[in-house]
Parts: structure tokens; C-alpha cells; sequence
């Protein structure tokens, strides 16, 4: 995240991390958090992953083909 220097350092990842457990601590009720980078996003994939989410699958939505991402906060 940010300027390419400062890229690779896990930020995204920590970002990723802190707003999935920041919903659920906003909202009890919120039990998954789901994502949909770009299939071909290798790097926005490769966050998600560190982030501790999961793939449910590829889709076409469209505009994209999205790798479906998801975060079960009822792990945690």
C-alpha cells in the first residue's frame, strides 16, 4: 500500500485484518466479511490470503472475474 518503496512490508494485509475485525466488533451480528479482488490481482489476492481469508471461488460478475474472498469471523 502506498508508494511502490513502501510496498511489501504487510500493511495491506494488517489493514485487511483490522477492518474484518473491526465489523465484527461494530456489529456482533457480523459473522463473515467477503472480498472480491480481480482473479488476476495477484497481489490484492496474495493480501486477502495473509489477512486469513479464504477463497470460495472465481466468478464472472460482469465487468470482472473476481476471486471471491472470505473471512469467517466466527473462527476468531
Amino acid at each position: 500500500m502506498g508508494e511502490l518503496g513502501n510496498t511489501g512490508r504487510g500493511l495491506g494485509r494488517e489493514m485487511v485484518r483490522a477492518v474484518a475485525l473491526g465489523l465484527g466488533a461494530a456489529d456482533p451480528r457480523v459473522r463473515k466479511v467477503v472480498a472480491d479482488p480481480d482473479e488476476r490481482h495477484v497481489i490484492a489476492r496474495r493480501m486477502f490470503d495473509g489477512a486469513g481469508f479464504r477463497l470460495l471461488g472465481v466468478h464472472d460478475l460482469g465487468h470482472k472475474r473476481a476471486a471471491l474472498v472470505f473471512d469467517d469471523l466466527s473462527d476468531e
